[in-house]
């Protein structure tokens, strides 16, 4: 037996599911401005001699699409159709985008690639 705590929470879990099994599918036009993030993952042990910044020592990076490229991704996450309009530049940033969202699953053929 749940206490009402556990009840609500298991009813909401119940009728979150019930509303992710009606949106799969759906179509969305998704319109938004677009960037690259990074993650640079490291460790600092010294401060700049002109700036009291730390120096950080790089181990690995990462890159995604951010913004609303990345709201795009969870849209697809979800199981639904996303139609994605932006426009991201000529240059390997713009690239890695375009590619990683291919990837995905996500249709790039609104996205308008503009001269650097």
């Amino acid at each position: 037996m749940l206490d009402g705590t556990s009840q609500n929470r298991v009813d909401r879990l119940k009728r979150l599911r019930l509303l992710l099994d009606e949106i799969d599918g759906s179509q969305v036009t998704l319109i938004g401005d677009t960037m690259l993030d990074r993650y640079h993952h490291g460790f600092s042990n010294n401060l700049n001699s002109t700036a009291p910044v730390p120096v950080m020592k790089v181990i690995r990076s990462e890159e995604s699409p951010g913004a609303s490229a990345h709201i795009a991704l969870g849209l697809n996450s979800l199981g639904m159709d996303v139609r994605f309009h932006c426009c991201i530049g000529d240059d390997p940033e713009g690239s890695s985008i375009s590619n990683m969202l291919s990837t995905e699953g996500i249709s790039t053929d609104q996205i308008i690639v503009v001269q650097s």
